[in-house]
């Protein structure tokens, strides 16, 4: 007698024909899995690898709308109790669907992390995970947190995760226009409000660095940065407004006045180096340095050696000539120089 499906594996694709088949195999060696495939407008012969499979898997061909729209396409076709979405470029770990159905018996876990490890385009095994230290990544409950300080929080690429599939239907279709990248983000924010973020104590898969990477890159320009900025606030706008509908204590709080390190340093950062075309209206180098001090010294999880370093930090931001700003930016974000 077959047994149900416990797992969905949605993976999204976007001109990665040379990888997704392999995407697909590790999903398809998954016990009690369904399998759905996402090509969002690919112009090369990803579709020829798609025909291979067309009788073991779900098929969505969608014009190209970034990932956002992906996930929500793959997602509209899920019917397993568990989801993991799968970068066309990366691979599932064999014996997932047993692993996650264990990490989400506990009703109250909302989505589980797992380490990845790091592979080049032929699939060989590099040194490293991802994240490098996978201890430090976020879990518990971190409803109190995340209504606070999202972007302090320590979330794996869109391949390290799985979510409760009754969850994300609270959460899905999200918005697409925002989300034509870093979607992974929405899903692990929102998700964390629904309960329990727990981590697999193994490594869940492989992420795959080559350099086509639409999503990884050693080193962050000002205008990704500034892409960057824009999103998270527009994800900390839709966190909240979420957090206040399940009556999160705490989700009253306005968006600029969060008290996240990370995303108060991109701005700081964005000012300093690039203040003609900072994206956001009404930051100045005080208020900034100001708001970064109180978050990092906020952090009473944190040892306050590093709460301190953390201030010390927007201090010499906020105060050092312009041709050293950009050494100082190197701990919080490799920034390459403006172009002009």
């Amino acid at each position: 007698m077959r047994s149900a499906v416990g797992l969905a594996v949605v993976i999204t694709n976007y001109n990665y024909a040379q990888f997704v088949g392999a995407a697909i195999e590790s999903a398809l060696a998954q016990e009690s899995v369904q399998v759905v495939a996402v090509d969002d407008g690919s112009t090369d012969d990803s579709a020829d690898v798609f025909r291979r499979y067309i009788d073991r898997i779900v098929v969505v061909e969608q014009p190209n709308g970034g990932q956002g729209a992906a996930f929500n396409a793959g997602f509209a076709e899920v019917t397993a109790p568990i989801v993991v979405f799968l970068d066309a470029d990366d691979l599932l770990a064999p014996g997932m669907t047993a692993r996650l159905t264990d990490a989400f018996c506990d009703p109250a876990v909302a989505k589980v992390q797992f380490a990845l490890t790091l592979i080049d385009d032929a699939a060989n095994v590099l040194p490293g995970l991802m994240p490098p230290d996978p201890t430090r990544l976020s879990r518990g409950d971190l409803r109190e947190h995340l209504v606070v300080a999202p972007d302090d929080l320590a979330w794996q690429p869109t391949s390290g995760n799985a979510f409760r599939t009754s969850v994300l239907r609270e959460m899905l279709p999200m918005p697409t226009a925002p989300f034509r990248i870093s979607a992974d983000y929405y899903l692990s924010n929102l998700s964390a409000a629904h309960g329990t973020v727990t981590v697999l104590d193994e490594v869940g898969g492989s992420y795959r660095i080559h350099g086509a990477n639409n999503h990884f890159a050693a080193s962050t320009s000002l205008s990704s940065l500034r892409d960057n900025i824009v999103r998270t606030q527009e994800t900390n706008r839709l966190l909240l407004e979420h957090c206040r509908k399940l009556g999160l204590p705490g989700a009253d709080v306005d968006p600029p006045e969060l008290r996240s390190v990370t995303a108060l340093g991109h701005r700081l950062i964005s000012l300093r180096l690039d203040p003609s075309h900072h994206p956001v209206v009404g930051d100045t180098r005080d208020s900034l340095v100001r708001a970064g001090i109180e978050a990092a010294l906020w952090r009473s999880h944190v040892r306050i050696n590093k709460r301190l370093a953390a201030a010390g930090w927007f201090v010499a931001m906020g105060t050092v000539p312009r041709r050293l700003a950009t050494r100082v930016a190197q701990p919080l974000v490799r920034v390459a120089k403006a172009s002009r």
